[in-house]
């Protein structure tokens, strides 16, 4: 029996009383469908711990082809119960998606859209803006692209869903062998890696920013910009603006992610300086990752210029504690002697630049990425 065939027939009442899987509550489900002549009709409601809501599928199958469309309206998803863990917030949302796909569904594309979206705890309720996205895989490409408020993510694969999945599967499975010989081999690492470039630009008027101000983590903007491929590896960056968590503010902290065939190599900062912000200070930061070595230096400076740094290396594997020295200078320390200023490491990321700023970090040649302008910072939104 083929239940896709244009001959074929459905006519189908199911009611689930009482059921359980992994561990999910899938009680009080209801399901209604009929199907001929190649044409679908379904409804569904489900009222248990985990969902609750119902909706239509309306399908049309055609000798090579299929399109549907859904529409459900989803009052209720307890992440407490999805994720067994003990966050307690719930989700509620109106849902709408247009498939069409091959029959066979080696390629699929999907557009929908969330609407009426809401996160509720126990102390407050936050609603969203509206989430319009599209994905879809084909044989030599996969795609999915997310826009809501000043929110815009993008996420592009050189190969179709299954191929990548396989892919990223077998990146796992090597490190985790490596790891496991106690031996990191980068350009053997490489070869594995799914060809991917993810491009996350945000501000502070979409469902990410609001969930984690819910989480009392409030960010003005965040840019992402990541490639990876067997050639070059994993290079990229990220910046967050202006993070505040409590009493902590952060202004600015950037990430920079580079791989060539020595190893991974990363240059890090955080910087104050915001005029709002009482506490400034700048911190740098580089670190490496060989096949038998690893390695980082920091560099920290204070509101008064005060400099401090910390230098080291070991092999990636050994036991004993990571050799560091630290060599306070400027104001604060008038006598620091010769020797111990040594263990200070520049941090300036490009020849010919004098000091570790942000604005003398090398910008990396991100090969794979959208055919749409990328901005290099994101547009801060209030």
């Amino acid at each position: 029996f083929d239940p896709l065939a244009l001959c074929s027939s459905l006519h189908a009442r199911a009611t689930v009383g009482a059921f359980s899987c992994s561990g999910y509550p899938l009680d009080s489900l209801t399901l209604n469908a009929d199907m001929a002549g190649g044409m679908a009709h379904a409804t569904f409601t489900a009222q248990n711990r985990l969902v609750q809501g119902n909706g239509t599928i309306d399908a049309r199958i055609a000798p090579d082809s299929l399109t549907a469309t859904l529409r459900a309206d989803v009052p209720l998803i307890s992440l407490r119960q999805l994720t067994g863990g003990k966050d307690s917030t719930d989700i509620g949302a109106s849902i709408g998606l247009n498939v069409a796909a091959r029959r066979d569904f080696t390629a699929f594309d999907i557009d929908g859209s969330l609407s009426d979206i809401r996160f509720m705890t126990a102390m407050k309720s936050v609603t969203m803006r509206d989430i319009t996205f599209v994905l879809g895989t084909a044989p030599d490409t996969t795609y999915a692209l997310m826009r809501s408020g000043d929110l815009d993510l993008r996420l592009l694969g050189r190969d179709d869903a299954g191929r990548l999945a396989t892919q990223a599967g077998r990146f796992a499975s090597l490190l985790s062998q490596q790891v496991e010989a106690r031996r990191l081999d980068q350009n053997a690492r490489r070869t594995q890696l799914p060809a991917l470039a993810l491009y996350v630009n945000a501000g502070r008027q979409n469902p990410i920013s609001k969930f984690m101000a819910l989480r009392g983590i409030d960010v003005d903007s965040m840019f992402v910009n990541l490639n990876a491929d067997t050639l070059r590896g994993l290079n990229g960056r990220t910046d967050l603006f202006t993070l505040r968590s409590g009493q902590l503010q952060l202004d600015s902290v950037r990430l920079l992610v580079m791989q060539d065939s020595g190893g991974v190599k990363m240059q890090g900062s955080v910087i104050n300086s915001a005029a709002n912000n009482p506490n400034h200070f700048r911190v740098y930061a580089n670190a490496f990752v060989r096949s038998r070595s690893a390695g980082a230096d920091f560099q920290f400076i204070d509101s008064e210029g005060a400099k401090a740094s910390m230098s080291g290396s070991k092999p990636s594997w050994a036991t004993a504690a990571w050799p560091s020295a630290s060599s306070p200078t400027g104001p604060s320390s008038p006598t620091a002697t010769s020797a111990s200023t040594t263990t200070t490491t520049s941090t300036s990321a490009t020849p010919g630049c004098s000091t570790p700023t942000s604005t003398c970090w090398p910008t990396t040649a991100l090969r794979f990425k959208s055919t749409a302008n990328l901005r290099t910072r994101p547009t801060t939104s209030r």
